[in-house]
């Protein structure tokens, strides 16, 4: 079994080997909105969730995926850089290749409820 099978099937995140870290799939919802200030001191209004490209050139006006399948929830896989145990680990980066995120959706879609790991203490994102 793959690791990414695992953690979609299980929702336990997975230590890398040689010390590299964990991957996690975690899940939040996005704000709705967020307020920004420009340089010239007009405050914006800015919309937290994803467009909908397709819909959006359908209509001609922007439309946003609300995740109405996933209870508004967003989901995101995250490695844990801070139990790695090799030097410079912040500066690495780590981007999952397109068939892992896609899966997610498919996994989510099916009506599985255990993808992501429960730990509170990162389920935050910026």
């Amino acid at each position: 079994m793959l690791l990414r099978d695992y953690m979609l099937e299980t929702g336990e995140p997975v230590s890398l080997p040689c010390g590299h870290g964990q991957v996690k799939i975690i899940r939040y919802k996005p704000k709705p909105t967020k307020k920004l200030t420009t340089k010239e001191g007009k405050e914006v209004e800015i919309c937290n969730y994803h467009i909908d490209w397709k819909a959006t050139r359908e209509y001609g006006k922007k439309i946003y995926h609300l995740n109405e399948h996933s209870d508004g929830y967003n989901y995101k896989i995250v490695w844990k850089h801070q139990t790695a145990k090799m030097k410079f680990a912040s500066i690495w980066s780590f981007k999952p290749y397109r068939d892992f995120s896609r899966l997610i959706n498919h996994y989510i879609k099916k009506g599985y409820k255990n993808v992501y790991s429960p730990d509170k203490k990162h389920r935050k994102i910026n």
